[in-house]
């Protein structure tokens, strides 16, 4: 399966930056080098011809939204991105769901932009989806959260691992997030057990992959990397 083959349905995580001073140039080479983007008067509208919303902040764009009933070519898609990834801050990310369950990410390095599917940087042979066991939760919304977070240290907590056949975890992990100078920081943590099963290289994967996200990272971003992976969502309360 190539990204190319896939249709976008959701805007599952993202890190994204042009510079106030990149967007004009990267709009020109756009207009330029895509036929199909030639009468589109700025940047923002050539995200939105392929469902994206791009927000500016203080130092250029850093937020997206996308709309799924916008229909394009996943390639034209990807064509875009090409052209203007010479202008997109190293570091930037994209990561998408299909709309027939496929996920993917888009990675930009300052030069050029990178796709990978799963398959490529995290499981080994077997997608999460398709074992069983692989379960979550969040701390911050299940039901008797009002009542003990009063007598907890960390302000949110994300637990994370694999349960076997008996019901019994054979792999716990854990992301709190401590009040440090002011912010909010995550912090993993694990029971030593949580090294021994084979799995385990599995989930220290996972929690390469957040780490995407730097000190931004928040309880909701991880609870959608972990579902994006295929783990169960064991929450009381849905997430938004």
């Amino acid at each position: 399966m190539k990204i190319c083959d896939l249709v976008p349905r959701e805007l599952t995580g993202f890190k994204f930056h042009i510079k106030t001073e990149n967007i004009l140039p990267a709009f020109e080479v756009a207009k330029e080098t895509c036929d199909e983007l030639s009468d589109m008067k700025n940047i923002t509208k050539m995200f939105s011809r392929f469902g994206f919303s791009s927000k500016k902040g203080k130092n250029g764009i850093d937020r997206l939204e996308f709309d799924p009933s916008v229909e394009f070519e996943t390639i034209d898609l990807i064509n875009f991105f090409e052209v203007i990834a010479p202008f997109v801050e190293a570091g930037s990310f994209i990561k998408m769901m299909g709309t027939e369950g496929g996920a993917w990410r888009w990675i930009f390095n300052g030069k050029e932009v990178i796709g990978q599917l799963p398959a490529d940087y995290i499981w080994p042979s077997q997608p999460l989806s398709e074992r069983q066991g692989f379960e979550f939760y969040q701390w911050s919304r299940l039901n008797n959260y009002e009542n003990t977070k009063h007598f907890c240290k960390f302000t949110d907590e994300v637990m994370f691992g694999i349960r076997d056949d008996n019901g019994e975890t054979t792999c716990e992990l854990f992301v709190r997030w401590y009040e440090l100078g002011g912010k909010s920081s995550p912090k993993f943590e694990l029971f030593l057990d949580s090294l021994l099963p084979m799995q385990a290289h599995t989930l220290l994967r996972i929690i390469q992959s957040a780490m995407d996200y730097g000190d931004e990272l928040t309880p909701e971003d991880f609870c959608k990397c972990l579902k994006w992976f295929g783990f169960k969502d064991l929450f009381d309360k849905p997430l938004e």
